[in-house]
Parts: C-alpha cells; sequence; structure tokens
C-alpha cells in the first residue's frame, strides 16, 4: 500500500494533523493509523470518572476524518524505516511523509506494590475506562499517585 502521509497516533495530536495535513495536502492521500477500534480524548479522561454521564461523551470522532477523505487504519505500526511502516497485522505501506503522534504512555513508579490487584495507570482506552469505571464506582478508597493534570483531577 502507498500513501502520501501517514500520521501513527489517533489521539487529538494525530486527528488535528491529518486534518491540516488535508488543508495542506488537497490532492494527496493521507493515512492515519491507531490501535484502537475507539479513539478517546485524553483531557477529559478524569471527567469519565464522574462528571460525563457516559464514557461515550469522551470519544473523538471519526466522521471529521472520514468526511475529509482520510484512510484510518486500525492497527498497531512494529517498524519504520526509511520511507516504509510494517503493522502487527503485517500490512507494509510506503509513505512520503511521516509523522508520529502517538502521544504519552503512563509508567509505574517503582514502589513495591504497584503489581497487587487493582493498582491502575491511567489509559488512553476507551475498554479501560469502561472497566475502570465501573472499579472506581464500587470503591471505598482509593490512592493516587501522581500529581500532574490527571492524577489532581481524578481527585478531584
Amino acid at each position: 500500500m502507498k500513501t502520501d502521509v501517514l500520521i501513527i497516533g489517533g489521539g487529538p495530536a494525530g486527528f488535528t494533523c491529518a486534518l491540516s495535513a488535508r488543508n495542506t495536502y488537497p490532492e494527496k492521500k493521507i493515512t492515519l493509523i491507531r490501535k484502537d477500534e475507539i479513539a478517546v480524548i485524553p483531557c477529559p479522561i478524569p471527567y469519565t470518572i464522574a462528571t460525563l454521564e457516559k464514557l461515550e461523551d469522551n470519544i473523538l470522532p471519526d466522521k471529521p476524518l472520514i468526511d475529509r477523505d482520510v484512510e484510518i487504519i486500525i492497527d498497531e505500526v512494529i517498524d519504520i524505516d526509511e520511507n516504509r511502516a510494517v503493522t502487527i497485522g503485517g500490512k507494509e505501506i510506503e509513505y512520503e511523509k511521516l509523522v508520529l503522534a502517538t502521544g504519552s504512555t503512563p509508567r509505574m513508579p517503582p514502589i513495591e506494590g504497584t503489581d497487587l490487584k487493582d493498582v491502575y495507570t491511567i489509559k488512553k482506552s476507551f475498554d479501560f475506562l469502561k472497566e475502570f469505571k465501573e472499579k472506581i464506582e464500587k470503591a471505598k478508597k482509593m490512592v493516587i499517585i501522581g500529581g500532574g493534570f490527571i492524577g489532581f483531577e481524578v481527585a478531584d
């Protein structure tokens, strides 16, 4: 497969990049690859716990991309070279321009007990957030480690 602009990552950065690329290169083929079928918006993740009525209120919609003729592939890139990316699903994609918009991944601090049941890092995954919300609603107490925006907002 060939594409002009390959964007790896389907969060807000990849989403915005794809729309911007379409505005800049109206004639080019633009392809976005992301791991998850459903993309979530990272900033409101803490609000999915108590404020938002349903997790579906925190979905990054595909329609604006589809309407602008951006191809979306649900897969994961495992290898990149000078002008080709390979996915877990076995796709080989040749590209002219590459954008890495993969965001961040939470890390567990080296603290004893982080491997215990019901110890979580906050993941940007619809399925994870659904399960996490159910666990939080049943919890009698919790400890939050991390004073960044997400940790602070989860505490709130």
